[in-house]
Parts: structure tokens; sequence; C-alpha cells
């Protein structure tokens, strides 16, 4: 359910988001774990890939599974 970037737009993001924090003086709102990242292997035959998904907005409670100092589980993408 989160919004899903491409590698250089989110960087493009959090480049935006610190510098706007930095003019402003002002503190981060959100810690980084309500993001995630998944990633193509590198030897699959399309290619490697990392797409990042921005679930601060836009969260369910599968945002926070993958975040444990002894996860149990782990994020994988499923094409139905």
């Amino acid at each position: 359910r989160g919004e899903i970037y491409p590698a250089w737009r989110w960087g493009e993001k959090t480049d935006a988001i610190e510098l706007t924090q930095v003019e402003r003086q002002l503190k981060p709102t959100l810690p980084d774990f309500y993001n995630m990242v998944m990633e193509r292997p590198r030897d699959d035959p399309r290619g490697y890939g990392l797409l990042f998904v921005d679930a601060s907005r836009k969260a369910g409670l599968g945002s926070s599974f993958s975040h444990s100092c002894d996860p149990t589980c782990e994020v994988k993408v499923v094409a139905v």
C-alpha cells in the first residue's frame, strides 16, 4: 500500500526532504524504518534492480513486519 519509487527518484526525494529540514531547522518527523527496499537479485535474467517503498503515509500493519532486531519474516514481491 506504500508509494513505490525507483532508486534515482528515492534519492531525489530524500535529498529534497533533508535540504528542507536543514533550511527550516526542522527535526525529522518520521524515522527511516517506515521504508522498505525491494531488491531483484544480481543473477536474475531480467537484471539487477531496486525499488523503495515509502510506507510513511499509506502503511498497513505489514509495513512494520521486517523491522526487528530478530526478524521472523522478510518482504517478498509476488505477481498474481
